[in-house]
């Protein structure tokens, strides 16, 4: 989700240096000297400055392959009919999420394989093993190529919002802000920012990234310190 936009920064900010960590928990960003925290999650109450970026869609696909043999489920009740591979955290499957009429709705994946690792559970879906449930943009190249192919999208959760946090001081901070800037128009500028494939995230002296959810195609956060041009996000 960063990696692409990354060089395009660095590029036009040649005397700025970033410090990326991806974590999959929550991090305080002033106690770990962290500039701008990039997080997946809607916010809680914070001292943090808030920024929207844009929104992600949590997604279910799976391959031609796949389809050919099963068929493709069209409400959420068909799951219990299909092949549904889990993302494993704690050493138990995370429930599949959908928007509902009523409200949101959780479904126990159903399946032989279960997995903790994103680029297998990607793997297996090419593989024609099964159905994942993951964020739009950690197959959004699988997408674009046809090696897997979208379901169940009008019962589709509502994005998840993306958001920059960074302490007040902050902002004044030349590369904090410009990376701020940055951050804004890589989600604004791709399907990110209207709650579609979401672009990378940035730099800032002392930020970092949270995610409120992790599991397939999501990192906790990733964060980043600086010292004089050197921006730390998470």
């Amino acid at each position: 989700m960063l990696g692409p936009a990354i060089p395009s920064f660095l590029e036009a900010y040649p005397d700025v240096s970033l410090d990326l960590s991806l974590r999959d928990h929550l991090i305080d960003p002033i106690a770990e000297g962290v500039d701008v925290v990039v997080r997946m999650a809607e916010l809680r109450e914070s001292e943090l400055v808030s920024k929207r970026l844009g929104g992600v869609r949590l997604v279910v696909a799976g391959a031609p392959s796949y389809f050919a043999r099963r068929g493709r489920p069209r409400e959420v009740v068909d799951l219990e009919k299909h092949a549904c591979i889990g993302y494993l955290s704690g050493g138990t499957a995370m429930p599949w999420r959908f928007g509902g009429r009523t409200g949101p709705v959780s479904v126990t994946s159903v399946g032989r394989l279960h997995v903790n690792c994103g680029q297998t559970l990607r793997q297996a879906a090419r593989a024609g093993l099964g159905l994942i449930q993951v964020f739009e943009y950690f197959v959004a190249e699988d997408l674009r190529s046809g090696a897997l192919e979208l379901v169940l999208c009008d019962h589709e959760p509502e994005p998840r919002p993306i958001y920059a946090l960074y302490p007040h001081h902050k902002h004044a901070v030349p590369k904090v802000r410009v990376f701020l800037d940055f951050l804004a128009s890589v989600f604004r500028s791709g399907p990110a920012g209207d709650g579609k494939v979401a672009g990378p995230a940035g730099v800032a002296g002392g930020a970092g990234k949270q995610d409120g959810r992790s599991g397939p195609g999501s990192r906790g956060r990733s964060s980043a310190r600086g010292r004089s041009s050197r921006v730390r996000t998470a």
